[in-house]
């Protein structure tokens, strides 16, 4: 399964769109359940947390397939979490 953040954004959707139209499973993440539902009619799994919510980010992640990748993943959420908020660059 590939999990797609920010999904409904430029970049994500093109992502998910990909994956979706090559029959793969794929879970889309975003703050709004409104905006993933053009995804779920395409067979995709929806997902809804905020990027800076660690908590829910872990849970979106635990059913990925490497377990290596998505000890990696949490790991990154956690640091990013840890910080001060979104990186402001």
């Amino acid at each position: 399964m590939y999990t797609i953040l920010g999904a409904t954004g430029n970049t994500g959707s093109i992502i998910a769109n990909t994956l979706l139209a090559n029959k793969q499973n794929v879970r889309v993440v975003g703050r709004s359940a409104n905006k993933l539902q053009s995804f779920v009619s395409k067979g995709a799994e929806a997902f809804v947390a905020d990027l800076t919510d660690a908590e829910a980010l872990t849970r979106a992640f635990t059913r990925i397939g490497d377990s290596k990748m998505r000890r990696s993943i949490v790991e990154l959420v956690e640091q990013i979490a840890s910080r001060d908020g979104p990186d402001q660059r």
